[in-house]
């Protein structure tokens, strides 16, 4: 039995767990058997850090190529392109249909929290 120290616990032989808020935890293992049981507690200290979103775009006549270059550690990401269009991949592409500055916006989230930020992106369509 895992007491993580923040409200929560597990059952699981070797659990995984996020912490959402930074500070020291007591974590404590019971284990059991037929004899007994033992317990064992550690203070763990936790550094959580909300993601800091940040992102490059290249134009390539139209369709732009999004690169993510968030920090600390996203695991979620909703881009919104400034022109009804969304997508929730960490690099999308995205193809423009006019050519314009679109408030491009990037929202990154972790265990920790969400962040986002915006940018324009001059896009221009070569003629064909």
């Amino acid at each position: 039995f895992w007491d993580f120290g923040d409200g929560t616990t597990s059952t699981d032989q070797n659990p995984t767990h996020a912490f959402t808020t930074s500070g020291t935890f007591e974590v404590c293992l019971t284990v059991r058997n037929f004899c007994g049981q033992n317990k064992s507690c550690q203070n763990l200290v936790i550094n959580c850090q909300k993601p800091e979103p940040n992102f490059s775009a290249t134009n390539g006549s139209g369709t732009v190529q999004f690169t993510d270059l968030s920090t600390n550690g996203p695991n979620q990401w909703l881009w919104n392109f400034g022109d009804g269009g969304t997508d929730t991949v960490a690099n999308p592409s995205h193809g423009f249909l006019f050519t314009g500055n679109f408030n491009v916006c990037l929202r990154v989230w972790n265990a920790c929290g969400t962040q986002d930020t915006c940018m324009i992106v001059n896009v221009t369509k070569r003629p064909r």
